[in-house]
């Protein structure tokens, strides 16, 4: 059977997934995940650290290590939010090359939210909104029968936030300014929701949130799905992240190592997109644009 991998470079994390061709679809062979920050200081600089270039391109070099030994015939590097906006994105495309041997392709942002909407409503009938929530940005896109009719992306995501709002601290004062924020950015760019609309989220926001939720330790992807976090919810744990230091939220069953300190910025995107979008709550998937292009390589391309 033909595999294939995917390697998704975020703001906040890369992501790893192969797949494998069955007679009935793709079935997973092995998924990684490793907070790296490729996105940190970049609103201030408009630039890329070096150390933030130098940790993600070696687990870029890892995961393209473990994708071969996976037996992957096809390996895709995609950029998002964090590589579009950087001055010197080229730089770090040289040296995950150079470790590796892979091209890291930049996504345009309507891609990224065509393919996260693709991976997430795989299957599903009826109109969904799927948010797609990262380190640097929040992709939607608003569809049925699995075909988005309308996408977009949204400039905040859990490590901007965290950078713009709450370097200096959680304070009920700079939690109401991010909100704010965040909700004028989507009332500029979401497109309009029909009422009875289900919203999916996928992300590592939306997961840790719904992992949280059910005090999830170890993590399963299994027990993940469909979980559905409400309005309420989201609240409830925005309110929890906000009470507590970094270091306390790490000890929280469910919360994914490395997400603590953007975990607020997180869930103030989550909160106010619910709220904004009218929705009950979100339908937590973990699914990605990773799992698209899988797809797209071991099915679409073979028909």
């Amino acid at each position: 059977m033909k595999r294939a991998a995917a390697i998704d470079v975020g703001s906040g994390s890369v992501k790893l997934y192969v797949g494998e061709r069955t007679e009935s679809g793709v079935r997973p062979i092995l998924a990684r995940n490793a907070m790296t920050r490729l996105g940190e200081g970049l609103r201030e600089t408009g630039r890329l650290s070096q150390a933030a270039m130098e940790r993600t391109a070696a687990a870029v070099a890892e995961f393209a290590q473990a994708a071969r030994r996976a037996g992957a015939e096809q390996i895709a590097c995609v950029g998002t939010m964090a590589l579009r906006e950087a001055e010197n994105s080229r730089e770090f495309a040289r040296m995950a090359r150079e470790r590796c041997g892979l091209e890291c392709r930049v996504l345009p942002g309507e891609e990224e939210a065509r393919l996260c909407f693709a991976a997430a409503c795989a299957g599903d009938a009826g109109e969904c909104l799927v948010m797609d929530s990262g380190g640097g940005s929040t992709e939607l896109a608003l569809g049925s029968g699995g075909v988005p009719q309308a996408r977009t992306s949204i400039p905040v995501g859990a490590v901007n936030v965290t950078e713009r709002f709450f370097a200096g601290g959680a304070t009920a004062e700079r939690i109401a300014q991010a909100r704010a924020y965040i909700r004028k950015e989507i009332a500029a760019r979401a497109p309009e929701v029909p009422a009875h609309t289900r919203m999916i989220a996928t992300g590592g926001t939306a997961t840790t949130m719904a992992a949280v939720m059910k005090a999830l330790a170890p993590y399963d992807p299994e027990k993940i799905r469909d979980a559905f976090v409400s309005r309420e919810e989201a609240e409830r744990q925005l309110a929890l992240y906000a009470g507590m230091s970094a270091a306390e939220r790490a000890k929280l069953p469910g919360m994914q190592a490395g997400r603590e300190d953007v975990i607020l910025g997180g869930a103030c995107i989550a909160a106010e997109a619910a709220d904004f979008c009218s929705v009950p709550g979100m339908i937590v998937r973990d699914c990605g644009l990773r799992h698209a292009l899988v797809w797209e390589m071991l099915i679409k391309d073979e028909q």
